[in-house]
């Protein structure tokens, strides 16, 4: 997977959009999905009063989206 706009080599125009397409069809995921990822584990640190990714954890209690 790809964020939109980057990638760790050079690619050709539009060759990032056509993977997006070709791993959402692999994983099934419509083109219109919402998709987050999260490196690692949610493990709250007592001395930093953090967790991190915790902000995508409790953004997703305002996202609207049906599915």
């Amino acid at each position: 997977m790809t964020a939109a706009g980057w990638a760790p080599f050079p690619q050709l125009p539009g060759q990032r959009a056509a993977d997006r397409e070709r791993m959402r069809g692999k994983l099934g995921l419509p083109p219109d999905a919402l998709v987050v990822g999260l490196v690692g584990s949610l493990a709250w640190s007592r001395r930093h009063g953090y967790c991190y990714g915790y902000e995508l954890v409790r953004a997703m209690a305002s996202v609207t989206r049906p599915e």
